[in-house]
């Protein structure tokens, strides 16, 4: 396992970032991530990568990218009045998938933040001439994006998620295609069955995985927007204001009909047919 560290041993425990001060001797320190990156997934035009890294220098701080393994921040001007962070920013866990395509790394499992949980980073590809790491920032505390220019990402079809697919996983999803083209599913279904299948060949991690991994990051995306979702069944009972989604279009269809009937006993109960004049 490659570690984005400077070559010397240090007694950090697993996921405590180094600190430094003006004082010490810049003595370089190895990083100990918390856990050990995945295994490569995705495009075999991709593994070329593995075992490259890329450096970026912006304000204080140098950005260093390990594809397929972490990313590392480390503070390179003395604040007074504080040390200097040195650490794991994420380490390598699945692809970003948005629109068939593969559009950037999901970096888990960094360096605690207190309150915040693990640091977290996505990568974002862009097309570039040759591959460099050309921006980061921190959208919010411990939140990191990063954007990687890649020739790779230069032409879309090299990044389609359905060629890297085996013969049987596409026809999996040709039968999705086929179920949601007939009705069969709804746009929330085809979603919720797409990343299963996504999940299931390795390119997604599962969603236990992902909360395991970090608290509420923002970063676990569905294949087609990048947008979270909860789905469910049809329950038979629910908390008030629990908004549903179902996949299928026929559950739908049974949970409408199901309550129009419900709908016209209340109006029975409520209304009462009058009583006939003959009536004594």
């Amino acid at each position: 396992m490659r570690i984005i560290a400077e070559p010397l041993t240090s007694n950090l425990s697993p996921g405590a970032a180094a600190h430094q001060t003006e004082d010490d001797d810049e003595e370089p320190l190895v990083l100990s991530p918390r856990t050990p990156p995945a295994e490569f997934t995705g495009p075999e035009h991709f593994r070329s990568l593995i075992g490259t890294c890329f450096t970026l220098q912006k304000a204080n701080f140098q950005y260093k990218l390990c594809p397929f393994q972490n990313i590392t921040q480390k503070e390179t001007v003395y604040s007074l009045g504080r040390s200097k962070f040195h650490g794991i920013l994420g380490v390598w866990h699945d692809w970003i998938v948005q629109d068939f395509r593969f559009s950037g790394w999901k970096m888990l499992h960094g360096d605690d933040c207190g309150k915040k949980g693990p640091r977290s980073t996505k990568v974002i590809f862009e097309c570039g001439n040759t591959a460099v790491l050309s921006d980061a920032t921190e959208p919010e505390q411990c939140r990191y994006e990063v954007t990687l220019k890649l020739p790779q990402a230069c032409f879309p079809d090299s990044l389609l998620v359905y060629p890297t697919l085996t013969a049987e996983s596409q026809r999996e999803w040709d039968y999705l295609e086929g179920e949601r083209e007939n009705g069969e599913l709804t746009t929330q279904g085809y979603d919720k069955r797409l990343k299963e299948l996504l999940t299931s060949v390795g390119l997604l991690k599962k969603e236990a995985d992902l909360e395991s991994a970090t608290k509420d990051n923002g970063l676990r995306d569905v294949a087609d927007d990048g947008a979270e979702r909860h789905y469910a069944e049809v329950p038979s009972t629910r908390k008030p204001g629990l908004a549903l989604q179902f996949a299928r279009l026929d559950q739908c269809q049974e949970a409408y009909g199901n309550v129009v009937e419900q709908l016209h006993q209340l109006e029975a109960n409520c209304h009462p047919p009058p009583a006939s004049p003959d009536t004594p």
